[in-house]
């Protein structure tokens, strides 16, 4: 693909004022709320609305986050990707919102070369990751089917050709997998729904707010924090954290620490290599991504992680190296608040 394009394709509908933006200068009053969704914390921040009006839209950011983990979850049987998987070869109806992550999915995949793959379902089972994360025990087993699977789509992978893995037909909404191909979203669909989040949240009337699904962070409008938000960025690996100041856009993080287990096989953690099918061993310990979107941060986490560079896309980011040490991507400063970090140097 030519990343000089960056995610433009991708994202092209989404409108102007996901930009990054500059800060403001007030400070609001904010609303909070917490709660468990999409196997993960969920943290909410609004500023600008009445206890009465605050609790509206929380309820309605809650259930649109709720609403989406019931249709995009591999681990919730009757989901939309669960019906899929169990029909792979099949063509199956899907709905518009799911049709619409599809495309932003396989996109992102062409964007980044593979380094995001939608289809990486199969790896991920045979990695141990068959089960929502908190009832994992160890040590795990992918089991029979997934291993088979799991090697039939490293070998598929190797070529870096998506092509016929999944057909997609939007006047019928339907949507077919290639026999054996397992669809995971993974964190794209966290990130996706963080900006659906915040988007409802802006039409409802917010002065701002903030979307923080199990660290894929959305922020938009006005923040508490002198007009901005201040986000505080765990370096997995570096046993340090930074803060990050943005006016509007977003910041997600990858890690290879962050979901981890033991194995039949040995250690094992949730990034899997698209290529090989196992867990990614090169590359950094973690990826923290700065973007105008979630969904785009997410994705570039993973390009991250294959050692890629976030300029590629317009973004900056930080990276911390296997030895712990935390490098600045071209751009981070401008948003570091505590510090600034040596920068991350290309050939």
């Amino acid at each position: 693909a030519d990343m000089s394009r960056g995610l433009g394709d991708v994202y092209k509908r989404q409108d102007e004022r996901r930009k990054l933006t500059a800060p403001g200068e007030c400070g609001p009053a904010k609303v909070e709320r917490r709660f468990e969704a999409m196997g993960t914390d969920v943290h909410l921040v609004l500023t600008g609305p009445g206890p009465g009006e605050a609790m509206k839209w929380l309820d309605d950011a809650e259930e649109l986050i709720r609403r989406s983990e019931r249709r995009w979850s591999r681990f919730v049987e009757s989901s939309e990707v669960s019906e899929m998987n169990r029909t792979a070869g099949q063509i199956t109806v899907v709905s518009e919102e799911t049709f619409d992550l599809l495309e932003i999915a396989i996109q992102a995949w062409m964007a980044t070369n593979g380094a995001f793959d939608p289809t990486i379902g199969a790896a991920v089972l045979r990695s141990g990751y068959h089960s929502d994360f908190s009832l994992i025990n160890e040590p795990v087993d992918g089991g029979g089917r997934a291993n088979r699977l799991g090697d039939s789509h490293a070998r598929r992978r190797s070529d870096r050709n998506l092509a016929g893995e999944i057909q997609m037909n939007r006047p019928t909404l339907t949507a077919q997998l290639a026999p054996e191909t397992i669809l995971d979203f993974g964190g794209i669909a966290k990130g996706y729904v963080a900006d659906l989040t915040a988007e409802l949240l802006t039409a409802s009337g917010v002065d701002g707010c903030c979307v923080n699904i199990g660290g894929d962070i959305r922020v938009a409008g006005v923040g508490p924090d002198d007009g901005a938000w201040n986000i505080e960025v765990s370096c997995e690996g570096a046993e340090e954290s930074r803060v990050l100041r943005l006016g509007a856009g977003a910041v997600c993080s990858s890690s290879k620490s962050k979901r981890h287990w033991l194995t039949t096989d040995g250690p094992a953690h949730h990034l899997i290599d698209p290529v090989t099918g196992d867990s990614r061993s090169d590359g950094p310990q973690t990826a923290v991504a700065v973007a105008a979107t979630a969904t785009a941060a997410e994705v570039i986490t993973k390009w991250m992680m294959a050692d890629g560079d976030p300029g590629c896309f317009d973004a900056t980011g930080l990276v911390v190296s296997n030895d712990g040490i935390i490098i600045g991507c071209r751009g981070l400063n401008r948003y570091l608040v505590d510090s600034r970090l040596p920068s991350r140097r290309r050939s």
